[in-house]
């Protein structure tokens, strides 16, 4: 992995999200309530939903995973496809 990018993993389940990061063999993770998400988190919500990043769980909980890859300020640079 590029040095420059933090790796994520958001997951989420009902009012509540957890997001995991990777960044220089680091891992952080992070669970909050939806309504109190970020704005570069719900900007790269809401341009997953358009871009169809986000593709329906068969058997859900959790309702949304999402990996995704960002710069140091949070920009989003790629969905990642796991599938």
């Amino acid at each position: 992995m590029n040095d420059d990018l933090y790796e994520y993993r958001y997951e989420q389940r009902a009012d509540e999200y957890t997001l995991r990061r990777w960044h220089n063999g680091n891992e952080r993770s992070f669970r909050e309530l939806v309504d109190n998400m970020p704005e570069w988190l719900s900007a790269i919500l809401a341009t997953a939903k358009v871009a169809g990043a986000i593709r329906p769980i068969k058997e859900p909980p959790p309702n949304i995973i999402l990996w995704f890859t960002t710069d140091e300020a949070h920009n989003l640079v790629e969905f990642i496809d796991m599938t």
